[in-house]
């Protein structure tokens, strides 16, 4: 930094060649504000205390201008202030204005304005009798007086020129600014330099040129220091993405979609990844699982460029889509399902690589199980880079098994067995489902094996169907036919009449003759 201030100072000097060279002209306006050349003045012979301009003084038409005079500078007309005054002539036409002198007694000073109506005037008269040498005429009103300043002549170096280059992110403070410049007076020594005017700012100026007018002054001779502030940025934006972006390629990203993930800085502007221009793409026509890139680019107002490639992951980390039902139901008294069946019930189908794949059951919690209940199987496919989807699906055993009916052996009498019509073994049916807390109803014998073998020994069959619980069952009676020698009599034995299933069994023992 030391350095870079070393060449500041050294740029300043080199700048230090005053203003353009000058050819002595009586239309050309004065270099600073005054007009009022004092050595352009004679006292006139014979008069009290007054002065004439030697050669006319250039001005501009129909514009005010004030003569300002310290009361030292009038001297003895101090006393007659309100009654003397200066007579202006104007050169074109010869007429003449008189302006008496006005004061301002709180700032030691007295003045006049005027307007001239052509381009040269003279003073024919101007009451002066100098004790010092403060006085000016400029343009404007009395009340835009600023301060006495000496007349500069064409051949006077009233403006110096510089430049001075300012890193954005190391700028220097306007103080700093003006104590790089030094002013000397005449006699070598030092004199104060001030701001006069300046568009830079103390601190956070923009990049750009500003202008900074340093001001010095020896004895009300003002001189300037015209200084161009030239405020550069040189720092890039700064681009900051993942070290790897991971796109699954089940779920492409898009261009704006990645600039999403990534930030953009800058030390002067307000910039944002939406600004980022790419400029390499392999990643957009990418069809496949694989590594490509994006390179971005971006400027700032300055025309700083920072560029970023970013690497892009296409993976798959998406499993088969197993397809098939998630709930499986059976009955209880069904065949049990295989695995096979099981699994022949579903399909595998990979997206990314395009092809069917194979499914195995993992858990199995239903192992063809009878037993009315839910069971859980896990069923599991598996792509090329192991990705794996995982299907919990439910055998639902239903029951479907009709009531069994179990009891002590009940025996009914020959004479009433040989009685009983098949209306009265329906009725004897509800008697005995009912005793045991069966409600049946629609009882009808189905199939008699027994009545065309009532003569024959062996075993025989009555069929009987019945509603319980809104479903249809069956039942059958057994009927043993023994020979016996002893008098012929009929055992109905009846067994199992208790709710299982689907089927009652009954047996009737009857003795033949």
């Amino acid at each position: 930094m030391k350095k870079f201030y070393v060449s500041i100072f050294v740029l300043l000097i080199l700048t230090l060649f005053g203003v353009k060279p000058l050819f002595a002209s009586e239309s050309e306006l004065p270099e600073n504000s005054n007009y009022l050349d004092i050595s352009n003045l004679e006292m006139i012979p014979g008069y009290s205390k007054m002065a004439k301009t030697i050669n006319p003084i250039y001005v501009i038409p129909q514009t005010t201008y004030t003569v300002v005079m310290d009361l030292g500078f009038i001297g003895v007309h101090e006393m007659s202030m309100g009654s003397v005054g200066a007579i202006i002539k104007d050169v074109s036409s010869g007429t003449t204005q008189t302006k008496l002198l006005l004061a301002d007694y709180p700032n030691n000073r007295a003045y006049f304005e005027f307007t001239p109506n052509s381009n040269y005037i003279h003073f024919v008269e101007l009451p002066i009798d100098p004790e010092n040498y403060k006085a000016i005429m400029y343009e404007g009103t009395y009340q835009d007086f600023i301060r006495f300043e000496t007349y500069a002549h064409e051949s006077t170096i009233t403006n110096y020129y510089g430049v001075i280059p300012m890193d954005y992110d190391q700028q220097l403070s306007d103080v700093a600014i003006k104590n790089l410049v030094t002013a000397k007076n005449p006699f070598g020594q030092t004199i104060s330099v001030t701001i006069e005017s300046s568009t830079y700012l103390s601190s956070n100026n923009l990049p750009g040129s500003y202008q900074m007018v340093l001001v010095a002054n020896h004895l009300e001779t003002y001189k300037r220091y015209i200084l161009d502030i030239r405020v550069f940025d040189v720092t890039k934006p700064v681009i900051s993405a993942p070290a790897s972006i991971n796109v699954p390629i089940s779920d492409r990203k898009t261009i704006d979609q990645i600039k999403a993930m990534i930030t953009v800085t800058d030390n002067v502007d307000t910039l944002s990844s939406s600004n980022l221009v790419v400029t390499n793409d392999t990643y957009s026509s990418a069809t496949q699982v694989g590594n490509y890139s994006i390179t971005f680019e971006i400027s700032d107002s300055s025309q700083n460029v920072s560029s970023l490639t970013v690497p892009i992951s296409i993976t798959d980390t998406r499993g088969p889509v197993i397809t098939g039902p998630l709930s499986i139901f059976i009955y209880a008294t069904d065949e049990p399902l295989t695995q096979s069946n099981i699994l022949s019930r579903y399909t595998a189908f990979d997206t990314e690589e395009g092809v069917s794949k194979t499914i195995t059951i993992k858990s199995d919690g239903y192992i063809q199980k009878t037993i009315p209940g839910v069971y859980d199987i896990h069923l599991e496919s598996v792509d090329n880079l192991g990705n794996k989807t995982l299907m919990i699906i439910k055998i639902h055993v239903i029951d479907n098994r009709g009531p069994v009916f179990t009891a002590n052996d009940l025996i009914l009498s020959v004479t009433a067995a040989n009685q009983m019509t098949d209306q009265e073994l329906i009725d004897w049916f509800y008697q005995k489902a009912s005793l045991l807390g069966v409600e049946t109803s629609n009882v009808n014998i189905y199939f008699n094996e027994y009545e065309k073998n009532i003569s024959l020994g062996g075993s025989y069959y009555v069929y009987m169907t019945y509603e319980y619980e809104n479903q249809e069952q069956m039942a059958r009676i057994l009927v043993n036919v023994e020979e016996v020698n002893d008098t012929p009599w009929l055992t109905y034995g009846i067994f199992s009449l208790a709710i299982v299933s689907a089927s009652v069994g009954f047996i009737i023992i009857k003795k033949r003759k």
